[in-house]
């Protein structure tokens, strides 16, 4: 994140003087950008995930960026890639994103992706490790009747590019599995999973809705 960033986010009260490339960012913003941007050295998957999405909507023009498609588009050496993938990590903090989070169980969300028109909203999706020692985020598109209860959930995931990826519920058990790797170095760590017991209600898929108006 930058202060144009900062500034395309939040408006013209972020910055003391100037705007755009010469936006001096409040005392107030400058702090809030400086942790926005130590949280994000963890991992850019939720800008990744939001910003494929849209790209894949046609909300947003991968061309703008070198590409003809998401696909075709290289982060390394690419500055404007990089801020605009900032751009949308860093929308999961605003309030009125936060406040379009879904949570529940397995069998809730599963029950709002059925409805989802996916041309025309935008969701992601947060898993996290039982003790949320790592997560990661991924982007839906698609929703199968796999039969006997069992749903699969198409996702794209940002560290499998070019793959089709399935996170898999099951609506007798209320539960849902889904095999990645949080870090894109390292081989698959094998399937997380989440059910609708109490104790393990942090390990539910969180949906969280990108909206066209943070652009």
């Amino acid at each position: 994140m930058t202060p144009v960033e900062m500034q395309r986010l939040f408006g013209d009260a972020v910055c003391a003087r100037g705007s755009g490339a010469a936006c001096v960012l409040s005392p107030v913003a400058k702090q809030w950008m400086d942790q926005v941007n130590d949280a994000m050295s963890g991992g850019h998957c939720e800008g990744m995930a939001t910003l494929s999405l849209l790209m894949f909507n046609g909300q947003v023009d991968p061309a703008s960026f070198g590409g003809a498609r998401a696909s075709d588009l290289s982060i390394e050496n690419n500055e404007p890639l990089q801020r605009e993938i900032a751009y949308w990590w860093t929308t999961q903090s605003v309030p009125s994103v936060v406040g379009q989070v879904i949570k529940g169980a397995p069998t809730d969300t599963l029950a709002v992706l059925k409805q989802a028109d996916f041309s025309r909203e935008s969701y992601t999706i947060g898993i996290y490790k039982p003790d949320m020692s790592g997560g990661h985020a991924i982007t839906p598109f698609a929703v199968k009747d796999a039969g006997n209860g069992l749903f699969i959930v198409q996702v794209y995931d940002n560290n499998y590019p070019g793959q089709e990826r399935e996170l898999l519920i099951d609506v007798n058990q209320n539960s849902w599995v889904y095999e990645a790797s949080i870090n894109p170095q390292v081989e698959s760590e094998g399937g997380q999973t989440g059910c609708a017991s109490p104790a393990d209600r942090r390990d539910f898929p969180r949906w969280r809705r990108a909206l066209a108006h943070h652009r």
